[in-house]
């Protein structure tokens, strides 16, 4: 018997999937900026110049 843990779906707890996965995504999201922006340092001010220049000036220029 699942009584206790409220609502289940095939004896899964029906806590909110969807919260689930967005907690999950979000955490994801946060560890990897951190890895990234700590891989990167060193090259911060390259890094931020380059996603400038690509916010700034059409994609077709960036390719020539």
């Amino acid at each position: 018997s699942h009584a206790g843990f409220g609502p289940t779906v095939r004896g899964i707890p029906a806590i909110s999937c969807q919260e689930g996965v967005q907690s999950i995504a979000d955490g994801l999201a946060n560890l990897w900026f951190i890895i990234t922006l700590k891989k990167n340092e060193l090259r911060r001010a390259f890094e931020l110049g380059r996603l400038t220049r690509i916010a700034c000036h059409p994609i077709e220029q960036i390719n020539q």
